[in-house]
């Protein structure tokens, strides 16, 4: 339920209050197992859920936060920048990708 919270969350998004159920629904679940995967499609998994929390950090301003969850999901072209532009754009591509 909490990465249905966080996923949905983060399309739907709108205000603060949204984005921040959507950070903290996404910690709990990669807390909880850090390679989460949906039972019933498995391929809605830990990356999704992670991608969610990033944009959650994104639009409250926190890019810092956000460059740091980009690290580890896409550590290849880790350490991120927190620059909002260079930010944005890794985070469009990488989302691309997924």
């Amino acid at each position: 339920m909490l990465a249905g919270i966080a996923i949905s969350g983060a399309l739907i998004g709108g205000s603060t209050s949204v984005y921040s159920a959507v950070i903290s629904a996404a910690k709990t679940v990669l807390t909880e197992n850090n390679y989460y995967s949906f039972s019933h499609k498995t391929s809605v998994d830990h990356k999704d859920v992670r991608m969610a929390k990033i944009q959650g950090h994104y639009y409250l301003g926190e890019y810092t936060e956000a460059a740091s969850e980009m690290d580890v999901l896409d550590p290849t072209n880790a350490p991120h920048s927190s620059d909002p532009g260079t930010l944005l754009a890794a985070i469009q591509a990488l989302a691309g990708s997924l």
